[in-house]
């Protein structure tokens, strides 16, 4: 008996509370076994689009063009449940903001701690920074990808670059 690498199930659901109406799609593969609950974390998708999905803030508008661009795609890579290319669009959006900011160093760690010594962050700020570096650089260099929850932390903490 051969077992399933991948799956995906489909939904045509009303919703209990306001009865709207939505389909959704689970899917799954190999790789998201949860050895913790013993079963699969599935990811979902929902049309029309959930109103629980990230929204960019208000006013990112007001951000750098070059800086705006990779934040959204950061907010849409997250809503698509593309949990790697999130977390090397953080990574990018740190190295971003370093260069718009003018700040100098070697790698993006002494970029971070530039940017809190030259009192642009704070240094909570920066250990948020820290927080995204490391995600960013297991998915980019190790191919590792992040569960949604260490990511939604990683964007809920830092709502504005």
């Amino acid at each position: 008996m051969e077992v399933e690498k991948w799956g995906e199930n489909h939904y045509f659901c009303q919703c209990a509370g306001c009865d709207s109406y939505a389909y959704a799609i689970s899917e799954w593969d190999e790789g998201d076994w949860n050895p913790h609950i013993g079963e699969m974390d599935l990811r979902w998708r929902t049309y029309p689009k959930s109103k629980t999905q990230r929204q960019t803030f208000d006013e990112d508008y007001l951000l750098p063009p070059k800086i705006r661009s990779i934040y959204r795609e950061i907010v849409g890579a997250m809503n698509a449940q593309l949990p790697l290319l999130t977390a090397i669009g953080l990574r990018a959006l740190i190295e971003a903001i370093c260069k718009d900011r003018g700040v100098k160093g070697s790698n993006l760690e002494k970029l971070i701690d530039g940017l809190a010594s030259t009192g642009i962050l704070s240094n909570n700020q920066a250990a948020i920074l820290h927080g995204h570096r490391f995600l960013g650089n297991v998915a980019a260099h190790e191919i590792e990808v992040a569960r949604p929850p260490e990511l939604s932390n990683q964007i809920t903490t830092g709502r504005k670059p």
